[in-house]
């Protein structure tokens, strides 16, 4: 009886993997991930270009990341005057836009796994 519930338990976890797999393999076929791919390798082609553009992106994380959401707005404000040169490339701008897109789709696909599974994480707060 208990080898049962544990063999029960192994396949429902190798179906949870496979159906992984399968959305793991539908977001890297699909046209926003083409997309992204190419315009980041594209992106990568221009070394300095591309440096300032990962300088953007780790210190936009760091100010979307404050609770302080008045001192975020101010420090986006900074961050993106700072950076408004290499912002305005369309290279970049095309960049990015594609960039939000795919992750607003993995935020969507996190969204909606997460979306009815009661997991306790009040110990977080």
């Amino acid at each position: 009886m208990k080898q049962d519930k544990e063999e029960k338990r192994k396949e429902q976890i190798r179906e949870i993997l496979d159906k992984t797999l399968e959305l793991r393999d539908l977001i890297l076929n699909s046209d926003d991930y083409t997309r992204y791919q190419r315009e980041l390798q594209e992106l990568k082609g221009y070394e300095d270009t591309y440096r300032r553009v990962n300088e953007y992106r780790r210190k936009n994380l760091a100010v979307q990341l404050l609770e302080d959401a008045d001192k975020a707005n101010e420090e986006a404000r900074k961050l993106y005057s700072e950076y408004a040169d290499v912002l305005s490339e369309p290279l970049v701008a095309r960049f990015m836009i594609t960039e939000q897109t795919l992750c607003k789709t993995m935020r969507k696909v996190q969204n909606q796994v997460f979306e009815n599974i009661d997991l306790d994480i009040s110990y977080m707060d």
